[in-house]
């Protein structure tokens, strides 16, 4: 017997066994024994036979047959079995090596033992196709209409979000515990710490997702940094790459709250979706420096390497300490391009605390000259000219708003930068004083990811451990020192 249902989503596996209850009726009444036990029971639970996935019991039912093991199919109806005529043609195969049969409880007798037979389940499967599609389409163009409408499009529920009746009508609302997850991982983003360390704390507090599984970096990434969580709605893939617009060009507003504020959303989207950034690992640093060294010779990141007692090793060389140090991956610049750890982790944060003193930002202001500003109001421009277009009839609909998409598409971009080049609307930096008094790793490393773009040490000669004159200290507004 081969079950089969498309899909299972409570995993109660009732369809199948409904197949079951009727293919054994169908068995006796035509004298044929089932192989006892689930070895006569090919199911496929949950899984389509139109979207080309693998299904493991059809692929163990076809071997089977090949081997002579039944020499005869029960079905439900034959589009259980197969619903493409690619997996017709490897069933006609196999079934004609052995003679063997395949009855259905409600489409008769599958012949494909003669030519006829075989055009007509041919024909069937080409139909059978042909209505899968068509559901597919039709399924991609509700999904369409309900993301134009704001409104959700089935599926699991999103975490933040639970869906609650009002006087008789059905609405979304916060999941409080859950949106204060959420709003809670947003600022600590923003203040510096990385997805691994927020990730490994709820998971360490129980905090599950929808699901019930585990956090993972990537799955907190996604639900900060998509439309949803500041209620508007994306297009593309999981609603990820863009805001869509409705017909007059503005972004469509979702029937669920938003949970963060736009601010908030643009600087958790500059830090997690930057390519550049070094500090949206799942990795626990130890020292202040990693990722920010680099040698000056090969361009290479330094690494750090732990301190040494005096001691004997196995050959009986006698090895002297030596402090922990910053190195060179590079073996030829290893000896040359190092630096001793606590005098270079000193330096620099004396020389980020005269910089930050330098500064003036008394109330963390962006600077007037924004021309990032400029180009978004230029888009913003663009994208009602086009709306008044559309409105007008000079341009049509159709014309019109896949073009308000992407001058959008455009302006989320620059909004994006905008924020990941004045963080300090969102994440203010600190006075030299608080700079000078922060004890966490983790905040320290933040600053500096705000405020350096790069160090470069320079080789020395053989046994120069430390120098500040080759230490060279790139400042994220380009000045060096």
């Amino acid at each position: 017997m081969y079950l089969r249902i498309s899909a299972d989503k409570k995993n109660d596996e009732l369809g199948v066994r409904r197949q079951e209850k009727e293919l054994r009726v169908l068995a006796d009444r035509l004298g044929w024994d089932v192989i006892p036990g689930v070895a006569g029971i090919y199911s496929d639970d949950d899984r389509s036979a139109y979207n080309g996935k693998r299904r493991e019991r059809f692929e163990d039912l076809l071997a089977d047959i090949r081997l002579g093991v039944v020499d005869g199919v029960l079905c439900w109806h034959s589009d259980r079995l197969y619903r493409r005529p690619r997996d017709l043609d490897r069933l006609i195969d196999v079934l004609n090596l052995h003679d063997t049969q395949v009855q259905t409880a409600k489409s008769g007798i599958v012949d494909l033992s003669n030519a006829t037979g075989r055009a007509v389940a041919k024909t069937i499967a080409v139909w059978s196709e042909h209505e899968s599609a068509l559901k597919a389409e039709r399924l991609v163009s509700k999904l369409a209409e309900l993301r134009q409408a704001g409104k959700a499009n089935g599926g699991t529920r999103s975490y933040g979000f639970q869906q609650v009746t009002v006087e008789g009508r059905k609405t979304w609302v916060h999941a409080p515990a859950e949106a204060a997850v959420l709003a809670d991982a947003a600022q600590r983003i923003v203040r510096g710490e990385k997805l691994g360390t927020i990730v490994r704390d709820f998971n360490d507090r129980g905090v599950a997702t929808v699901t019930g599984v585990e956090w993972t970096p990537s799955s907190l990434k996604f639900m900060l940094t998509r439309p949803r969580i500041v209620g508007l709605v994306g297009s593309g893939r999981h609603g990820l790459s863009q805001v869509i617009s409705d017909e007059t060009g503005e972004p469509v507003v979702a029937e669920w709250p938003a949970i963060l504020d736009m601010d908030t959303w643009h600087a958790v989207r500059a830090i997690l979706l930057d390519t550049d950034r070094r500090m949206n690992t799942g990795s626990v640093h130890t020292r202040l420096l990693p990722g920010f060294l680099f040698c000056a010779t090969c361009g290479t990141a330094m690494v750090g390497r732990p301190a040494r007692l005096a001691r004997v090793a196995a050959s009986g060389k006698r090895e002297s300490a030596r402090p922990a140090k910053y190195g060179c991956r590079d073996r030829k610049c290893r000896g040359k391009a190092n630096t001793t750890e606590i005098e270079t982790e000193k330096l620099v944060t004396s020389l980020v605390a005269v910089w930050l003193a330098e500064q003036e930002f008394p109330d963390q202001a962006p600077a007037a000259d924004d021309p990032i500003g400029a180009d978004i109001t230029a888009f913003e421009a663009q994208a009602a000219h086009y709306r008044e277009l559309m409105v007008t009839r000079q341009m049509a609909e159709e014309d019109a708003l896949p073009a308000i998409n992407l001058v959008r598409a455009k302006i989320q971009a620059l909004k994006a930068k905008q924020a990941q080049t004045a963080k300090r609307r969102t994440r203010p930096l600190p006075s030299a004083e608080q700079w000078l008094a922060l004890d966490s790793l983790t905040e320290r490393r933040a600053v500096l990811s705000d405020v350096i773009a790069r160090i470069d040490v320079k080789p020395g000669p053989w046994g120069d451990a430390y120098n500040p004159d080759r230490i060279h200290i790139t400042f994220r507004d380009d000045n060096a020192s």
